[in-house]
């Protein structure tokens, strides 16, 4: 998971990178073939193209933020606001305390772990841009790693 974050982050910086040197060949074009401009218009240009290098020197030099930590951060702030309930001898189901909508269902007799889509799965594909399967894998080592649940396969429900 951290490779694939990691390849896709230096995707997008490389992208930044080439659209800059585009922008850099596109405008030094356009004053080539501006022969009539003063000193004064190509000195502003250089300016701008100056502080154009920089906007792209900050971005490409800016912490890259734990994509991996915001989604394990997530996931925690969410079961941390949760309380647990014995819906039947075989299933645990955990609510949000706010509003008593359920988050999880832990299905031990089916061997899978329920995900309410629109209020956890839905977060992991928009916000962060997983796909099915990334999901499931994300939350299923989460799970491994940081409870108690086992033997639960994540399945998305839609609700």
């Amino acid at each position: 998971m951290k490779i694939l974050i990691d390849l896709l982050t230096s995707s997008i910086i490389a992208g930044a990178i080439f659209a800059a040197i585009y922008i850099l060949f596109r405008t030094f074009d356009k004053l080539k073939l501006k022969n009539h401009m003063n000193k004064s218009e190509i000195n502003s240009k250089i300016e701008d193209l100056k502080s154009e290098i920089k906007k792209l020197e900050q971005l490409v030099n800016k912490p890259e933020i734990n994509k991996e930590k915001e989604m394990s951060d997530f996931l925690f702030s969410m079961l941390n606001k949760t309380i647990r309930e014995m819906t039947d001898e075989r299933n645990v189901t955990y609510y949000r305390a706010s509003d008593h909508e359920w988050l999880f269902q832990q299905d031990y007799k089916n061997g899978y772990l329920w995900v309410r889509y629109t209020l956890i799965w839905n977060v992991f594909e928009n916000k962060f841009g997983l796909n099915y399967n990334q999901i499931r894998d994300f939350i299923s080592a989460w799970v491994k790693k940081n409870t108690e649940w086992r033997g639960l396969a994540p399945v998305e429900i839609c609700f």
